[in-house]
């Protein structure tokens, strides 16, 4: 048999799913709750026995461009999640963001996204060189949040290979972070990512 001996993370996790409005539009809610166990370090070097925090996410499809013939339209989102564990870089986490779904014509599996998310940042001194001891400031400590914009394009090509389907997705995004969290000093950054993704 095996031995369990080891620090564990547990998660329970709650879900509700419903229809709204005269279109059937459909929502989500879930709810999270995670525990660690074991001894876990701080930035101070203490140790705290355990972690312990909760994670909440909801989408509402808000729009059908074509309520009786596909699922064109605009989905919703929102996330928060929240710990006082300070062997964590984020203790509060906010996002909340819009996807629009086959809106552009002739381009059926097209999906543009726009969103936003908000940390507040562990505030223990000596905490940025902690978390990220590479980086290049004048101080050791985390900014006291991180704010961060995404636009993201999405489209997904199939086709027949062998004797199977295969899918393959290309993704291109573009992220702003005006107050980078890793130190207080660091200017705004920019980023631009590609990714692609093959299913078969």
């Amino acid at each position: 048999a095996p031995t369990l001996n080891g620090y564990y993370l547990h998660i329970g996790e709650l879900g509700y799913s419903w229809l709204l409005g005269k279109n059937d539009m459909p929502g989500r809610i879930v709810a999270w709750i995670w525990g660690q166990t074991g001894e876990l370090y701080t930035p101070s070097l203490a140790k705290e026995n355990g972690a312990i925090g909760y994670y909440f996410f909801a989408t509402q499809r808000l729009w059908y461009m074509h309520p009786e013939r596909d699922n064109a339209g605009i989905i919703s989102y929102f996330q928060f999640a929240n710990t006082s564990a300070n062997t964590q870089v984020a203790k509060t986490y906010v996002g909340a963001g819009l996807t629009s779904v086959r809106m552009i014509p002739g381009r059926p599996a097209d999906q543009i996204s726009l969103g936003m998310a908000w940390s507040a940042l562990n505030d223990m001194p000596g905490a940025g060189e902690f978390f990220y001891p590479d980086v290049e400031s004048d101080s050791t400590d985390l900014r006291d949040s991180e704010l961060m914009f995404q636009a993201v394009y999405q489209t997904t090509y199939f086709f027949k290979l062998g004797r199977g389907f295969w899918s393959i997705s290309p993704v291109l995004a573009y992220t702003y972070i005006p107050t980078p969290g890793q130190r207080p000093d660091l200017p705004a950054a920019h980023a631009i990512t590609f990714r692609l993704t093959t299913l078969f």
